[in-house]
């Protein structure tokens, strides 16, 4: 059941930030959802889950809101108690993708380009995503967002008890900027396992000198989860991890789409427990850009925390350059675990027309 989000609450809170990221009041869309009672053990991507739509700012015109910052908590059924987020699967704040393309696509010639629907996503060990001073992502108003939040356990539940997540969104109206922002957008670059009988790299039909270890390498899939390359090889981005330290790669130049050379700006990720590191590299270059510690929750098994890579400034990258992601897992477990990695990474948006405008 879909359910339309309520705003509890606005907080104008830009006279308590720094004066660098003084560029308008800062709006947080508070929201808690519904009551979900836990009692067992639930794989990843297994667990109870809800879906929303969501409006951030109700107004007459559509307007442009620019996404700073998003965070979720899960607590009780009374959202007053905070508790573990061994119990956090995941959230994901998605935009209608095509009118939001539609609205921001560039207008500068052959410079098409598809924006992913996903704004945000946060999991266990990453609660939050805090995007560089002065810069955002932009959305109009008047476009449907969807929050979906899923809960997990890794261990089983000895006495039932009922949780929600409560999620917070801090944007700023374009109407009340004081300030030019710069608008960023997000790609997702999974690392996938090969279901072939053989390593295989990810839409390719051969390898070249930079790119011959950055195949897929085979494994069994978790889920349901599965896709095709442009090949017609069948890859999972879910997979079964056997005990001991084991590393996976994929190309993931097709996935991140660059239209232009630009600069990326934050990186999250989402992995699981046992997950050692996480890194994306250029293959053209051998720079790697970012490598990201994990660290696990031997208790519950979960994921503790995950580094993430923040700059104002950014870090270059090509158009015609070959990237590559991998992430490394100890499993000392004992027992066979299941695998995910995944990438969130913002990217400055040159081709945004509201770039395009300032510059005419």
């Amino acid at each position: 059941m879909n359910y339309k989000l309520i705003l509890l609450s606005f907080l104008f809170v830009g006279c308590s930030l720094p004066p660098s990221q003084q560029y308008a009041k800062r709006h947080t869309f508070e929201y808690l959802s519904p009551t979900r009672t836990l009692d067992q053990v639930y794989p990843s991507m297994n667990g109870p889950e809800d879906i929303q739509e969501m409006t951030l700012w109700d107004s007459e015109e559509p307007e442009v809101l620019w996404l700073l910052a998003h965070s979720t908590q899960v607590v009780d059924d009374t959202g007053q108690q905070t508790l573990s987020n061994e119990y956090l699967c995941h959230t994901n704040i998605d935009v209608e993708a095509n009118q939001h393309n539609h609205i921001f696509q560039s207008t500068a010639p052959n410079t098409p380009r598809w924006f992913h629907p996903r704004l945000f996503t946060l999991s266990q060990g990453a609660t939050s995503v805090v995007l560089p001073d002065g810069y955002g992502v932009p959305v109009r108003s008047d476009v449907p967002l969807t929050l979906l939040n899923m809960f997990l356990s890794h261990k089983p539940i000895e006495a039932p008890f009922q949780a929600r997540q409560r999620f917070e969104v801090q944007f700023i109206r374009d109407a009340e900027r004081t300030q030019t922002l710069k608008p960023l957008y997000l790609k997702v670059a999974s690392v996938l396992v090969s279901l072939e009988d053989q390593p295989v790299l990810f839409n390719r039909e051969k390898s070249g000198e930079t790119l011959h270890d950055s195949s897929c390498s085979m494994g069994v899939t978790a889920s349901e989860l599965w896709h095709r390359d442009s090949q017609g090889r069948k890859y999972t981005p879910h997979w079964y991890i056997e005990p001991g330290r084991s590393e996976y790669k994929t190309l993931v130049t097709d996935q991140m789409a660059l239209p232009v050379d630009t600069t990326l700006h934050y990186i999250g990720a989402h992995v699981h427990g046992y997950a050692e590191s996480i890194v994306l590299k250029d293959l053209t270059t051998g720079k790697v850009l970012f490598r990201g510690k994990v660290t696990t929750n031997q208790e519950h098994e979960g994921v503790e925390s995950v580094e993430v890579f923040s700059s104002k400034k950014g870090l270059r990258v090509y158009k015609d350059h070959e990237y590559e992601m991998s992430v490394v897992y100890n499993n000392t477990s004992g027992k066979t675990i299941e695998g995910m990695a995944m990438l969130y990474i913002y990217f400055y948006d040159a081709l945004n027309p509201l770039v395009q405008r300032r510059a005419d």
